[in-house]
């Protein structure tokens, strides 16, 4: 079927969502994309602009006549512009679908198809890779997520194991262990599923959802801005008792982050902390926040100190001291969980 006109909308299968900013040309391929590959479900696609400066909007007028704008005069967000486009949708499900991506042949309906004919499923999702054609690492984690555990042990020692990579870095040993060490934290096998199976969260850069999961448990929480409001949604439709499936037969080629890689780094690794650390509070409380916070904290100084330790022999090896290396990132890490915890616990937005 076509995709729908404005004027003729009633109820329809799929509303497709992009929330943009600054990202036009690989909005432009996005879209062309979507028209390209779905052939078999009535669908329209609604663009969130959220105060981009690329002239967006009327590039999109200009090519794409048939798709719903809505223009923000600020940048409200992620969740919030998610929020604006799923309230004017008229689709039976919504996809929430990244600008910087590519959607394959057949990916979108085959994964409509399948959450249409499970009345369990509520959230979907496909395997997303990078441009060069290599699997994107946040599909070997999405099955066994555990969205409240916190290893700090594990922390240290691959962050040791590092160090030592730099110190040695022909040593067999030391890479093999590294190695072994993030295999565990993978799910490897699910590459190697030909059939949907359920996991614990879906990436926010292809989500497929039913809207009567949204209807249930509501729209996507706007405190998170960017970060962990997919987990957040995954989390409540799971408690809500919906499932959540990867469908790996279904692709998507996923550029990541063309969006806030026009941001500063360390405001980015701010909002990303503080997210997580409002995620941790809404459902675990402050008393436990707080037993957190305490963790994370002397994970960071004990890793600070191994670094000191190292530090002389790192020199001696010609290893740069920057801003970016490990001694400096883990003293703003300090500072950022510090300064958001504090932020939090008195009710305050970043």
């Amino acid at each position: 079927m076509k995709p729908q006109d404005i004027n003729t909308l009633k109820k329809i299968d799929l509303s497709i969502i992009i929330v943009s900013w600054n990202v036009k040309d690989f909005l432009v391929n996005c879209l062309k994309s979507v028209y390209e590959t779905v052939k078999n479900i009535s669908f329209e696609i609604i663009v969130v602009d959220n105060s981009s400066s690329d002239n967006a909007p009327e590039i999109i007028k200009e090519k794409f006549p048939l798709v719903r704008i809505i223009q923000n005069k600020t940048n409200v967000g992620f969740p919030a512009a998610n929020n604006q486009a799923i309230k004017i949708s008229n689709g039976k499900y919504v996809l929430l679908l990244n600008p910087d991506t590519l959607v394959s042949a057949s990916t979108i309906e085959n994964v409509l198809k399948f959450m249409d004919k499970n009345n369990s499923a509520g959230i979907a999702t496909c395997f997303q890779y990078q441009p060069d054609g290599k699997m994107l690492p946040i599909n070997m984690s999405v099955r066994n997520y555990n969205f409240f555990h916190y290893d700090w042990l594990n922390d240290i020692k691959n962050n040791l194991l590092y160090d030592l990579s730099l110190l040695f870095p022909k040593n067999k040993l030391i890479k093999k262990t590294a190695f072994v060490e993030i295999a565990k934290q993978s799910d490897l096998g699910i590459i190697c599923e030909k059939s949907p199976v359920e996991i614990n969260v879906a990436s926010g850069a292809f989500f497929m959802i039913k809207k009567s999961v949204i209807e249930k448990i509501g729209l996507f929480d706007e405190r998170f801005f960017f970060n962990y409001d997919d987990f957040d949604f995954c989390y409540r439709a799971r408690a809500a008792g919906w499932k959540i499936y990867l469908h790996p037969e279904c692709k998507i080629t996923h550029f990541s982050g063309e969006s806030i890689k026009q941001w500063d780094k360390n405001k980015i690794k701010k909002i990303k902390i503080y997210t997580y650390l409002l995620f941790y509070k809404k459902y675990k409380g402050l008393f436990k926040l707080t037993f957190l916070i305490s963790k994370i904290l002397s994970c960071i100084l004990i890793k600070t100190a191994l670094y000191y330790t190292l530090l002389p022999l790192l020199i001696i090896k010609g290893y740069k001291i920057n801003k970016d290396t490990a001694l400096f990132s883990s003293l703003r890490d300090f500072y950022f969980y510090m300064n958001n915890f504090f932020m939090i616990a008195f009710g305050l937005k970043i």
